[in-house]
């Protein structure tokens, strides 16, 4: 890990993972850059307890522990140096490149470390840092700016598209359920008007019907433990004549009905009031389907809202993993990338 004054005219980190090439511009290293952030004499043979510290860190991030320690040896010494406190926050926030940090999250805001890299910084390590913090800024704004186009752009798929057509069904579903029941409250009320008319006609028949009823009740009223010859023939004789009045009373009935329009009608009414009923039901289970996909629909776009939210608040919290999530990985990069751009 070195400073480098860039091609582009940065003051930038060089590490093992950026391959000899600036992290921000793309542009080869030119070794001869260097810039020397050495420690002075007589501390100078603490040079190599920071090389020590970049070797074992960079070989395996899982040294994090040991690293601290040999950090806090070279903070025992009174010459403090922004580079050491630099790998401190690199450590803390197990990261091995600045790009690293970068692409966590917003992790210099409330970072001690990072405070005290730029209190004890030179001016070429306070332009390095700095450049970090105004990426990191220019980071999150990105980010926030993303979150909030993929969250219009969904919420436009959703409440635009979907809840609108849901509800336009809905709308159509009532009004076609309305125009049912009306069509069916019509067919009744012609149905009352009918089954006056209709009761009317069959009571004629209906009091001859009953007069013989009453009849046949007498007859069998007559009953004894042991009857006549004479008595169950006559009584039989009776009854025959009676059944003989009723089964005319009820040809003559139905014969009036065969003929009669008003009892047609009626038949044609009360299969037309099934038709319409079970249209009707058809209408409101279409309503409550809809309502129900409406409410999910609702509940979705509410989902939405909050997890966006979130998100956004993770990205000035510091953490960047919620946005990342919502975005495309391609997406994520290409914002890391233009707020890494030269301007």
């Amino acid at each position: 890990m070195k400073i480098i004054e860039c091609s582009c005219s940065r003051f930038i980190h060089i590490y093992p993972s950026d391959n000899g090439k600036c992290p921000f511009c793309d542009s080869p290293i030119k070794e001869s850059n260097d810039i020397d952030d050495q420690f002075a004499e007589p501390l100078s043979f603490l040079d190599a307890k920071v090389s020590q510290i970049d070797d074992i860190y960079m070989s395996s991030a899982s040294n994090r522990v040991a690293v601290l320690s040999l950090i806090d040896e070279v903070l025992e010494w009174p010459q403090r140096s922004g580079e050491i406190f630099w790998r401190k926050l690199l450590v803390e926030q197990n990261c091995k490149s600045d790009l690293e940090l970068l692409r966590k999250g917003k992790l210099l805001q409330n970072s001690t470390a990072f405070e005290n890299a730029m209190e004890y910084a030179n001016d070429n390590e306070r332009l390095a840092y700095s450049l970090i913090k105004e990426t990191e800024d220019s980071v999150a704004k990105l980010l926030d700016a993303a979150l909030e186009k993929e969250f219009d752009d969904k919420r436009k798929t959703v409440a635009g598209n979907l809840l609108v057509a849901y509800e336009q069904k809905f709308s159509e579903a009532e009004k076609s359920a309305q125009d049912a029941i009306a069509r069916l409250e019509e067919v009744e009320k012609s149905i009352r008007e009918l089954v006056i008319d209709c009761t009317a006609v069959a009571d004629e028949y209906k009091h001859t019907l009953n007069s013989i009823y009453s009849n046949v009740l007498r007859i069998s009223g007559k009953h004894k433990t042991e009857i006549s010859s004479e008595d169950k023939n006559e009584w039989e004789t009776e009854l025959d004549v009676l059944l003989a009045a009723s089964n005319s009373e009820i040809d003559k009935l139905k014969h009036v009905i065969s003929i009669d329009q008003r009892f047609t009608e009626y038949s044609v009414l009360v299969n037309k009031q099934k038709s319409i009923a079970s249209e009707v039901n058809g209408h409101i289970s279409n309503i409550n389907y809809l309502r129900s996909q409406i409410q999910i629909t609702v509940s979705a776009i509410e989902r939405i809202t909050n997890d966006y939210a979130e998100a956004g608040k993770a990205v000035n919290n510091g953490s960047y993993a919620p946005a990342a999530s919502f975005l495309s990985q391609a997406r994520f990069d290409e914002i890391i990338k233009q707020a890494m751009s030269p301007e």
